[in-house]
């Protein structure tokens, strides 16, 4: 056992290891967490944003195979994106990059979500776990009790039933699966343009219920966006590190902080 590492949702403070406010986790906030874990746990203990954490754990997972350059799509609870460039994870000056869900977008089928009415609202609000349940009734779709649907669990569960639909091919969830999938990768359009990336990889933890109709139609969203002003191929693909993709990365933290040669260690000290 080398150390603990800890991929959370931001905004967080790494210099202090404090959770600040995330927008999903209402009642945490300024939380000390790291320095309660490894009070807690006597080990090492490393904060990071979790997308990322995904970046890095898809990085270094993937060694000398991993793309220079390119972007990570977290669907979790929200709609994050971690950046690579010149094999370097974009952190910003706070250690908060990532946050991608105000990107406004042509939401499609989604449209009349809770930011706004009309054919544009923000990406995060058109495809967050939460909505897509809520649609997924409204068309006809039983995903069990709606009646606390604020409920993570709750919102957990029904997604496990939205992907059971998808799987036996419910014509109504692998449209809604599909109109999601469009709506992520028209917002990867931008992302791409702003950065000039050859690759797009999705993943996280809510992302392999719909992953079988949404990556196909994510794809086909920016190969084929009129919007897409690189020339050069767009490889458009899933993780293949699962649901726990951020975890993983957070536990490459810790193994990058641990066994990576330091050029501060190889001084010679009287």
């Amino acid at each position: 056992m080398l150390g603990v590492g800890i991929a959370s949702p931001g905004p967080i403070d790494v210099d202090a290891g404090v959770v600040l406010d995330p927008p999903f986790l209402p009642r945490w906030r300024d939380v000390p967490l790291r320095d309660a874990l490894a009070e807690a746990t006597g080990f090492p203990v490393l904060l990071e944003k979790d997308v990322t954490a995904a970046v890095v754990g898809e990085m270094f997972l993937a060694g000398e195979s991993s793309a220079r350059n390119f972007a990570f799509v977290y669907f979790g609870t929200g709609f994050g994106v971690g950046l690579v460039v010149d094999h370097e994870p974009v952190r910003g000056v706070g250690s908060n990059a990532g946050d991608a869900g105000h990107i406004m977008v042509d939401q499609g089928g989604l449209a009349g979500t809770p930011d706004g009415s009309g054919a544009r609202g923000e990406v995060g609000a058109a495809v967050a776990p939460d909505r897509l349940v809520e649609v997924a009734r409204s068309r006809g779709l039983a995903l069990g009790d709606p009646a606390r649907e604020d409920d993570a669990a709750a919102v957990q569960r029904a997604w496990a039933a939205l992907g059971e639909a998808i799987d036996a091919d419910d014509p109504v969830a692998v449209t809604l699966a599909a109109e999601a999938g469009t709506v992520m990768g028209n917002a990867v359009v931008l992302i791409v343009n702003l950065l000039d990336i050859d690759r797009v990889v999705f993943g996280g933890p809510f992302w392999s219920r719909i992953a079988p109709v949404a990556l196909p139609a994510a794809r086909q969203a920016v190969v084929g966006s009129p919007l897409l002003v690189p020339k050069h191929p767009v490889v458009v693909q899933d993780s293949g590190r699962g649901a726990d993709v951020a975890a993983v990365g957070a536990a490459c933290l810790v193994l990058d902080a641990a066994l990576s040669p330091r050029a501060s260690a190889l001084l010679i000290r009287r």
